[in-house]
């Protein structure tokens, strides 16, 4: 188990590191460089995925919600002056 931890944060960690150590600082802080259309997608689409679970958590707690309101209003079936 800690091997495959350490080799999931390893290879999650790498590809930042690698992509960052292709850049020219010089380029990069003067705000010179272009990385094209091609570099925008993964952020994109990261986005959308982001979005969409927030929605779908939002739609489910709300949905949680109203079940425990529908729980706790309902009538037991027990009358205690009965």
């Amino acid at each position: 188990m800690l091997v495959s931890l350490f080799v999931t944060a390893l290879l999650a960690g790498s590809r930042p590191a690698f992509y960052l150590s292709s850049f020219n600082p010089v380029k990069v802080l003067k705000g010179t460089m272009s990385v094209g259309k091609v570099a925008t997608w993964p952020r994109k689409i990261l986005v959308v995925i982001q979005f969409a679970c927030s929605v779908a958590l939002i739609i489910g707690t709300i949905i949680i919600y109203q079940q425990i309101q529908h729980a706790k209003d309902r009538p037991t079936g027990y009358d205690l002056n009965g």
